[in-house]
């Protein structure tokens, strides 16, 4: 169980940073809703069927982590294993609206359609969902400029294989990697927010910090 103070802040619906991993080994950071339910020690978010890299990167490196980065506010990260729930779409889509209620906004009106069998075909159609339920081993605060890990859990054995060097090139062409800098260092340069995030080894659960960068002028 985590401390009042903090439980109070994160058992609620708001914007925290994913960190995935690519199958070649790369930290993937994206913006997602998420709850982080105290009492299962699970953070849930979802992502749609398709279209995110997000179920590819799980699918193939469990372990993630996300960051929950508030200006004025003391940065909280939390480090696990994903657990993918797909099924029924409009059944996750439930589940996905309940963990939304309650503190940090409501949504009525998705709560309301959700069940409403006049919009049931539109959300199994372009809504189709699948949780994902990241189970917090660590979890990290900061304190008068220092880090603390709280360990809520254990790691469990990772059955994953990383691949091979030729497979890691193949998916990072060079004109992939220039247009990957291109749009980081177009974000720096509008002075949007930044999360540094890297990975250890082929078998650890990523880290991400916030930071304060600066593009270099000369490259």
């Amino acid at each position: 169980m985590l401390p009042a103070p903090l439980r109070a802040r994160l058992d609620r619906f708001t914007q925290w940073d994913l960190v995935t991993v690519t199958p070649w080994g790369a930290p993937v950071i994206a913006p997602v809703g998420a709850r982080l339910v105290d009492a299962d020690g699970i953070l849930w978010t979802s992502t749609t069927v398709g279209f995110a890299a997000k179920l590819r990167n799980l699918e193939a490196h469990p372990r993630a982590a996300a960051l929950l980065a508030v200006p004025g506010q003391p940065p909280v990260l939390v480090r696990g294993e994903a657990t993918l729930h797909g099924g029924d779409g409009t059944q996750n889509l439930r589940r996905l609206f309940a963990l939304m209620e309650g503190p940090g906004g409501t949504r009525p009106f998705f709560g309301t359609t959700a069940t409403d069998p006049r919009w049931r075909w539109l959300y199994r159609a372009y809504w189709h969902r699948v949780l994902i339920g990241l189970r917090v081993v660590e979890l990290w605060t900061t304190a008068a400029g220092a880090s603390r890990r709280h360990r809520l859990g254990r790691w469990s054995r990772s059955a994953t294989t990383p691949p091979s060097a030729p497979a890691r090139r193949a998916h990072r062409p060079a004109a992939l990697r220039e247009a990957v800098d291109r749009r980081g260092r177009g974000l720096l340069e509008d002075g949007l927010p930044v999360a540094l995030a890297w990975v250890e080894g082929p078998d650890a659960a990523p880290f991400a910090w916030p930071a304060a960068v600066r593009p270099r002028r000369d490259g």
